[in-house]
């Protein structure tokens, strides 16, 4: 995971840098304080954040927000377009889920399971 601070800070020998963080998992939320002290009493910097009202990125997924990022859809990203080109205004429900469950098998174990992300992609963004 990378947790950021507001800015670069230069370290110098003997200076000493505090973390600490809180995890609320239930709730999604991570809190962290940087501190980077010169000298017992002698801070040089504090840095607060949290995901609160953001997010937590991975090393890979940070990477992935960059500008020279060349994106490829994944199985999945295959699938949830597959759905959305099927929502043409002339199929039925059904028949979108039958299509996405045979052109995708390895993804859905069942009829099912292609059903349910079938849902969760009409549900969002058909009208």
């Amino acid at each position: 995971m990378f947790f950021p601070i507001d800015r670069p800070v230069g370290l110098e020998k003997g200076d000493r840098v505090r973390i600490k963080m809180q995890i609320l998992p239930s709730e999604l939320v991570v809190t962290w304080e940087v501190e980077v002290w010169r000298e017992a009493d002698t801070r040089k910097a504090r840095f607060t954040h949290s995901t609160f009202h953001g997010m937590l990125l991975c090393k890979e997924d940070l990477e992935r927000t960059q500008p020279h990022f060349i994106p490829k859809l994944s199985p999945w990203g295959e699938a949830r377009r597959s759905i959305l080109n099927l929502c043409d205004g002339r199929r039925t429900l059904a028949e979108i889920e039958q299509e996405v469950y045979r052109h995708h098998p390895e993804l859905f174990r069942s009829l099912g399971e292609a059903a349910a992300f079938v849902a969760e992609v009409i549900t969002r963004y058909s009208l």
